[in-house]
This record gives C-alpha cells, sequence and structure tokens, in this order.
C-alpha cells in the first residue's frame, strides 16, 4: 500500500477497499504495512490517535462481518504516551491483540514522540501461534528468538522501510525464518513522500527461508497465498536446531 503522511480518510478508504477485495477473495488474514493510516512523519498526534481510535472500531466491525483477521500498525495514545502499536483484529469479538514496537528507530526521532513497548506480544488464534513486530524490530534477531521459545510459528510484521536499505529487508526477513524454522509475514509500504522512497517487497517466506509471494518495489498489490503453519511444526520435530542453543552462555530464557 501507498501510505500519504497525515491524509488519514484517505488511506484509510483505500484500506477498506483493501479488505474488501482481499476478503472477497477468500483471505482469512488481511495485513497492513507500518502506521497505514498516518504515515510519518508522527503530526498532531493526539488527533491522529483520536482518529485511529475510530477507524479500529469500524475495524473490529468489518472482522465479525467478513470473518477475517486484520493486522497493521497505528499511532495510537495510552496513559498519556504515544505508541506505535501493531493491532491485530481477529472476527471472534475479543479485544484486539496489540503489540507496541519495542525498537524505535532515532533517525526519524521515533523516541523524541512515541514510548518504547516494554514486552513482546504473541497469541495463540485458531490454532495458529503468531508473534508481533514492526519495522525496525526486524533488526533485532533476539525478539523473534523469544518468540519462537514460545512455540510461535508466524511472524508478522509491518513496516514503512525505504527502497535504500531494501537489500537488508530480504536478507533479514529470510534470515529471522531460518533461524527460527517459521513462517515470516512481511508487510511494506510503496511509493515516495517528501522526504523517503518506500521499497515495498511484502512477503510470505517459509520456515526453509523460501519466499512463498512477493510484490514489487514500486506497485500497490494485493498478495495472496496459503499458509500451512504445521509445517513449521513438523520441520522443527525432523531439524531440531533449536534444541542446540546453549541457553545458559548467551542468558536466553
Amino acid at each position: 500500500m501507498a501510505v500519504n503522511p497525515g491524509k488519514l480518510e484517505t488511506n484509510f478508504s483505500r484500506g477498506i477497499e483493501m479488505i474488501q477485495a482481499a476478503a472477497n477473495a477468500g483471505n482469512h488474514y488481511v495485513l497492513f504495512p507500518e502506521l497505514w493510516t498516518s504515515g510519518y512523519p508522527v503530526v498532531a498526534p493526539e488527533k491522529t490517535s483520536i482518529a485511529n481510535e475510530e477507524f479500529i472500531k469500524v475495524l473490529r466491525v468489518l472482522s465479525f462481518e467478513k470473518k477475517i483477521v486484520i493486522g497493521g500498525s497505528f499511532l495510537l495514545k495510552e496513559n498519556h504516551n504515544f505508541y506505535n502499536r501493531y493491532v491485530l483484529i481477529t472476527p471472534d469479538g475479543e479485544q484486539p491483540i496489540v503489540y507496541d514496537k519495542i525498537h524505535l528507530f532515532k533517525p526519524l526521532k521515533e523516541d523524541q514522540v512515541l514510548t518504547s513497548g516494554k514486552k513482546i506480544t504473541f497469541k495463540t488464534y485458531q490454532e495458529a501461534a503468531i508473534g508481533l513486530s514492526i519495522c525496525y524490530d526486524l533488526r533485532f534477531p533476539e525478539l523473534f528468538r523469544a518468540y519462537s521459545a514460545e512455540r510461535v510459528y508466524l511472524f508478522l510484521l509491518a513496516a514503512e522501510w525505504p527502497i535504500s536499505r531494501i537489500a537488508h529487508w530480504k536478507i533479514l526477513v529470510q534470515a529471522r525464518a531460518i533461524e527460527n524454522q517459521s513462517f515470516f509475514a512481511a508487510v511494506n509500504c510503496v511509493g515516495k513522500t517528501a522526504t523517503d522512497t518506500f521499497g515495498g517487497n511484502s512477503m510470505l517466506v517459509d520456515p526453509y527461508g523460501n519466499v512463498v509471494c512477493s510484490g514489487n518495489e514500486t506497485d500497490e498489490c494485493l498478495l495472496f497465498t496459503d499458509c500451512d503453519l504445521s509445517a513449521a511444526e513438523t520441520y522443527r520435530k525432523n531439524f531440531r536446531v533449536l534444541e542446540s542453543q546453549r541457553k545458559e552462555i548467551f542468558n536466553v530464557h
């Protein structure tokens, strides 16, 4: 998706169109990039947060009606602090599963506006163990190792990753999938803003590191694919890499 900074209604309307198209094609998960309703830079955070709260209410109704899971990150406020928050909405009517971005990107001055998350977030939904992450988190393998220790077989990541570092994106998504023997659905935006050009290449990678599907660098698109998470569990049982960890040496819990 191409995200227009500060154009909340425009972005949200485009997102609704994409959700409708994906749901009509029979998809069960619909995943969006980082801050897909507002984009960067973060301006008028109070107003943006209020608008996003209303958007999420609409998405919860749509999730229930279409029987789909909807995920992506939003700028949201809680207890006087602003967070870059991944919100995963499930059609069962339960409260959304949320994750606050742990690793804030200082070159964009995220740390001056946002509060860092303090914990990992994973959830089992319909037998799918899911771990959430946002953009810069991709560069920190310990987050995903912590998820794999909790038997998470599907990582979801929402990003606004620039084209100048898109080679890193491709390698790191595959590496995180390979080293944790997990599926990885990584969603990145496309298009240009006044300060950045984003690199697209949203992709699903399997536990072997194979790219199951991928977008290109420039175009909005809907990627449809099937994902059998039991393949990750089988692979872990047949090739027991994670059991060889020396946790007592590296202080991994």
